[in-house]
């Protein structure tokens, strides 16, 4: 990805993410991160949906049985226009402790959500049909990985 695009996506970012927190009260900083997503250069067969997979916060909570689960945090996804698109309930599983998988058309999106070690953060991410794109912000390291796999 050239540097014009990145710049453009990382402004493209910024923007639904202050909005997002403009209503709360907070003195916390938003993180933007690098982008995150499969190779551009790779060639992709078909024309279904690409999948996208967000490992961020999670938080305590109490099952039915009262057992204690640890649910991930809700984010949300926003189109290359800058509008919300979708609020994710980031939870799956028999628990709901799993991060929920969103089918999303091909596009680069940015997600805003929190993440274990650097707070607020915005995403960008990049979806191809058929490809499952990971961000994992759940790495005690201060970094994020981005896979793409069948």
């Amino acid at each position: 990805m050239n540097f014009r695009i990145s710049k453009i996506i990382l402004k493209c970012a910024l923007l639904p993410a202050f909005a997002m927190l403009g209503g709360c009260a907070s003195n916390q900083a938003l993180v933007t991160l690098s982008p995150v997503g499969p190779d551009s250069n790779r060639a992709v067969s078909g024309n279904g949906p690409g999948h996208l997979i967000v490992y961020n916060t999670s938080h305590e909570a109490m099952n039915r049985d009262g057992a204690m689960t640890y649910p991930h945090d809700d984010y949300k996804i926003y189109n290359e226009r800058r509008a919300c698109i979708k609020k994710v309930a980031n939870r799956s599983g028999a628990e709901g402790e799993l991060p929920d998988r969103v089918d999303l058309p091909t596009g680069r999106y940015t997600i805003v959500t929190k993440s274990q070690t650097q707070g607020a953060v915005a995403v960008p991410v990049i979806i191809k049909s058929n490809l499952t794109t990971v961000v994992n912000l759940e790495a005690p390291t201060r970094s994020i990985s981005g896979v793409a796999a069948n």
